[in-house]
């Protein structure tokens, strides 16, 4: 067994900082595209795309319509998402607007409860949680449900 001598120098505060949640979950490597995913309750990684239409008035549901990017043309893929459960309305007091019109999102595919896929259109429902980052006006907000306090 080696000793540490008086003279050596404890390094420990100079690890490197643990990545924080939105950086793994959303890193480039998953970004993913409709086209490569054969089956959209079992996909990994996220969509990349813009808001275009939102439902919110409905009790414990939250709907929008989502267009995503495609991967091998450009064409874009329309996804409604839809969350459910009472968790929703977390989502809904979290700050001005949770997901509005026009927001960029990165949508996490984690945690779809099901899954409709059609030729170029799908709908992901998502009944305990969800996972996305927008950017609006430039500025990244990293939403994550499943953090939140109960």
């Amino acid at each position: 067994m080696k000793r540490k001598h008086n003279n050596d120098v404890d390094n420990s505060s100079n690890k490197n900082p643990r990545k924080n949640i939105s950086s793994d979950i959303f890193d480039e490597s998953f970004n993913n595209c409709f086209c490569n995913i054969s089956n959209l309750a079992n996909a990994l990684g996220y969509f990349t795309g813009k808001v275009d239409m939102v439902w919110s008035h409905i009790p414990d549901k939250l709907i929008w319509n989502f267009v995503a990017k495609c991967c091998l043309s450009d064409k874009k893929h329309k996804i409604t998402v839809s969350l459910e459960g009472d968790w929703v309305q977390y989502l809904k007091e979290s700050g001005p607007e949770a997901v509005a019109i026009m927001d960029d999102l990165q949508l996490s595919l984690d945690g779809v409860s099901s899954a409709e896929n059609r030729k170029t259109t799908a709908k992901l429902i998502f009944k305990e949680g969800v996972v996305f980052q927008k950017f609006r006006n430039g500025e990244p907000f990293f939403m994550n449900t499943w953090q939140r306090e109960l």
